[in-house]
């Protein structure tokens, strides 16, 4: 374990001494994020919906939703009710 860890240490010191190459890291990180970021839009804008993506992983929307059940038969404007 802990020749992982120095391992990683050395790994991050030559990473700050490249700059350049911190620099790629860097951007390549901030375009996945970014990547991630507009596709959340996207979804937000094609289903007129704030939580695009939700799946359900206890039981409290049984019978109406199964867990991870995606078809998802919810009515925009439904009101859901919890017992």
């Amino acid at each position: 374990m802990l020749e992982i860890v120095d391992q990683q240490i050395k790994e991050l010191k030559k990473l700050w001494k490249n700059k350049r190459l911190l620099i790629h890291q860097g951007l390549n990180l901030a375009m996945i994020v970014f990547s991630a970021l507009m596709i959340w839009k996207g979804l937000m804008f094609i289903t007129k919906s704030e939580s695009p993506v939700v799946v359900v992983l206890s039981g409290s929307m049984e019978p109406a939703f199964q867990r991870a059940d995606p078809r998802g038969q919810a009515i925009v404007g439904a009101t859901s009710l919890h017992r």
